[in-house]
């Protein structure tokens, strides 16, 4: 049920993110979002007394983990990446981020795209620079060399800063 909540509105997020101003598909993504948040907290709040623990967080983090890989192969997906989408989408992966905190109790152990998730939405409020740093800091860890090098492709025009960090993507 999640992915006909999700699906249906974000189809076309990923073509929607090249534009400079807000589309519906924006609109309907945020509202996905939030709707997917919604119902999984319903459902948390349904299962939590009749669950194990252990399998309440399993069950909980596999939902979010549905709901953020739609959203992460929206983004993955998409060409071009705006300066406002990419504020949007860091926006839209903060209130999953949040969302999925409340829904797991904290405990996103059970979500395995939590990191992923979390690298993008991170990623999209950074600049080259930025980029550089969470590097070698290890915060792309969970994204492989070729996503990270397609989101800074979508989202960074071509200039000698961009060049220098895909050469040094390619030689790692």
């Amino acid at each position: 049920r999640l992915t006909e909540i999700i699906g249906s509105k974000i189809g076309l997020f990923g073509k929607s993110l090249s534009s400079n101003e807000s589309l519906v598909e924006w609109v309907e993504a945020e509202t996905a979002m939030k709707a997917a948040i919604y119902h999984t907290k319903q459902l948390s709040q349904s299962w939590i007394s009749i669950l194990s623990n252990d399998i309440h967080r399993r069950s909980m983090g596999s939902l979010m983990n549905t709901i953020f890989n739609l959203y992460l192969t929206e983004c993955f997906r998409a060409d071009s990446i705006s300066e406002p989408a990419s504020h949007l989408v860091c926006s839209i992966f903060r209130s999953g981020m949040q969302g999925g905190i409340d829904v797991t109790k904290d405990d996103m152990s059970g979500c395995l795209a939590w990191n992923r998730f979390s690298a993008v939405g991170r990623f999209m409020e950074m600049s080259l620079a930025d980029i550089n740093v969470a590097l070698a800091d290890g915060v792309f860890r969970s994204i492989t060399g070729g996503e990270l090098t397609h989101l800074i492709e979508a989202t960074f025009s071509d200039s000698d800063k961009r060049k220098k960090l895909l050469e040094a993507l390619a030689s790692e």
